[in-house]
């Protein structure tokens, strides 16, 4: 059998950016990154993960994390800082949420994503699928975009076998012993990810609606067919005209707090 052809060291040969072909892959890397995709946009943080196909192919893929002047990387590229010092966030709605909400949803544990440090999931096992990417109302936003995201977690770093699926914001099956009040409380509210879930669920709800725009009353309801995995009560006391107001600037979304609208 002959070997099968490495990687070329010609740079013009190498792939940065763009689609990622659905498929499995092994996270090889992850890096705080500052990028301007190429000259096309300006320059912002970013997460910058290496896929390797276990071929001799490797995939380059940046997630656009929050503005420059809110995130910068730290000296060793392993976590995101405020420029000034102060509290630290990634941008909600943006890429890197985005791809930070789809390992969890597809089993990558709660309790590993506590901290700050992004070379956790160096080594994780993933299958990762392009889905059609939401417009957000940006400036210059393109048609038909699309974004490579996790939809299931294969293995830890240093597991062998195939981990279970969890559904967004849920976390693994209570033991006999777990009390009702512990399995009565809003699991994606607890792990972080209800925010990212719920701005998303409302992108796309505004998108399929007519004019792109829904009353405040009732837009749980309109939202729960894109949040799988999500009780309705938790999207209720999350969605309020003033949590929409709050998230106004980073989603693209305007609201006078009785319809929001695209």
């Amino acid at each position: 059998m002959a070997p099968s052809k490495g990687a070329s060291l010609d740079p013009s040969t190498h792939i940065k950016g763009g689609a990622v072909p659905d498929g499995d892959y092994t996270i090889k890397s992850v890096t705080c990154e500052i990028f301007d995709y190429n000259g096309t946009q300006p320059s912002g943080a970013a997460l910058c993960f290496v896929f390797d196909d276990g071929n001799g192919q490797t995939h380059e893929q940046y997630y656009s994390a929050g503005k420059a002047d809110r995130l910068i990387p730290s000296e060793d590229k392993k976590r995101m800082v405020h420029p000034q010092g102060e509290a630290a966030a990634y941008a909600q709605g943006s890429n890197a949420s985005m791809m930070l909400a789809s390992l969890l949803k597809a089993g990558f544990p709660t309790s590993r994503m506590s901290g700050d440090d992004v070379t956790v999931f160096n080594g994780t096992k993933i299958t990762l699928t392009a889905v059609a990417q939401q417009k957000r109302g940006l400036a210059n936003e393109k048609e038909g975009k699309v974004i490579s995201l996790v939809t299931k977690v294969l293995s830890l770093p240093g597991e062998k076998a195939a981990r279970p699926t969890q559904q967004a914001g849920r976390a693994p099956a209570a033991s006999t012993s777990t009390t009702a009040a512990t399995n009565a409380a809003p699991t994606a509210a607890v792990n972080g990810d209800l925010d990212s879930v719920a701005i998303q669920a409302v992108l796309q709800a505004l998108e399929a609606a007519p004019d792109h725009n829904l009353k405040v009353k009732g837009l749980a309801v309109r939202c729960l067919k894109f949040a799988a995995g999500t009780k309705l009560n938790d999207l209720t006391k999350l969605i309020t005209a003033d949590w929409l107001i709050a998230q106004a600037d980073t989603t693209g979304w305007t609201t006078d707090g009785e319809v929001v609208a695209l």
